[in-house]
This record gives C-alpha cells, sequence and structure tokens, in this order.
C-alpha cells in the first residue's frame, strides 16, 4: 500500500481527467436531488479539491469542507464581523448604550435580531496559527456601506461604489474600522 503523500500526487495528476468530471458531475447531480433549499448547512468531509463544496457554496448553502490533507486546504477564506471596531456601526446609529457594551465584548445583535459574535483580527490571527494556517492577507468589508438599508436599490455608479470599498478595505486606516473583517490565510507561518 502506497503512502498517502504518494496517492495525493497520483490523484492530483488526474485532476481534470474524463473519470475526474464524470464522478464530480455525476456527484453534483446526485447530492442536488437531497440538498433541501439553501441556505442549508452542509458538511463536505474528504471534499479534495473542494469541488462539492464550492458547488454547494454557490447555491446558498452554508459549506464546511474537510480534508485529511493540509495540502489540499492551503488557502482559507474567512469573513467575520470585526470585533476591533465593533462599537462603530452602534454609534454611528447613536445606540450608545450598544456601543459602550461592544467597547468590552465580542457579542451583538444582528440586523436580524440574532445574537451573534464578533473577531478581532489578533484574536483571529492566534486561532488559526494554532491550526497551523498563517494570514497572508486580511481586508475590511463594508466600509462605506454597511449602514445602508436592507432594500437600498443598487446606484447607478456601482462601479465606483465598489471601487472605493476595494481600496478602502485594502488600505489604512479604513481596513480597522471595516464592519467585517475578511482573512485569507494558508497553511504555515504568517506573512
Amino acid at each position: 500500500m502506497m503512502g498517502f503523500s504518494a496517492g495525493e500526487k497520483r490523484w492530483r495528476e488526474r485532476l481534470g481527467s474524463l473519470r475526474d468530471v464524470v464522478r464530480q458531475e455525476l456527484v453534483s447531480r446526485q447530492l442536488a436531488a437531497h440538498l433541501p433549499p439553501a441556505p442549508a448547512r452542509v458538511l463536505d468531509v474528504g471534499c479534495g479539491q473542494g469541488t462539492q463544496a464550492l458547488r454547494a457554496a454557490a447555491q446558498g448553502h452554508r459549506v464546511t469542507a474537510l480534508d485529511a490533507s493540509g495540502d489540499l486546504l492551503g488557502l482559507l477564506s474567512l469573513l467575520v464581523r470585526n470585533g476591533d471596531a465593533l462599537a462603530m456601526r452602534a454609534g454611528q446609529m447613536g445606540d450608545w448604550a450598544a456601543a459602550r457594551a461592544a467597547f468590552d465584548g465580542n457579542r451583538y445583535t444582528n440586523r436580524l435580531g440574532v445574537v451573534a459574535r464578533a473577531d478581532g483580527l489578533a484574536d483571529l490571527t492566534r486561532r488559526l496559527a494554532v491550526q497551523e494556517l498563517g494570514v497572508l492577507e486580511w481586508y475590511g468589508v463594508r466600509v462605506f456601506t454597511d449602514l445602508a438599508a436592507d432594500d437600498a436599490p443598487l446606484p447607478d455608479d456601482l462601479d465606483l461604489l465598489l471601487e472605493c470599498e476595494e481600496r478602502a478595505g485594502a488600505s489604512e486606516p479604513y481596513r480597522r474600522v471595516a464592519p467585517l473583517v475578511h482573512v485569507i490565510a494558508q497553511a504555515g507561518p504568517a506573512k
């Protein structure tokens, strides 16, 4: 019996072959027949390169993908509420009691009325390091549009808005006060 690494190498060489494409397509179709309407919670164990996990996520499901091979999971994209700027939204809305509580806590009530957790960047970085994942980069998300109404229409200058959001989310000091943090990590030490 060959070792896992040798088997993984042979498996990688066959990605995109007829057999691989047929397997992935049939599994995808078979799985689709059993998935409840999105958003369902899906656990993909032995996810390999993540084909099924990505397809389910694209359909709106909340997917957790696991694989025994750390090499196959070289990249993690994690989007969380920014615990370091938790008081910002409440303060901008004039909810001073919530702003005061947010300075010392990591919980908040979201727009759906659900109590949720926020994570600070340093704590996330430490927790990822325990899992042998290093942060490659991090971004702020929705720096300028977090307070937009849920039913706000798309503006005519959406491309310009997105350009400004992207620039703010990648630069200081804006990304530090963003309501959401997007962390990109991979196996190994932080960059």
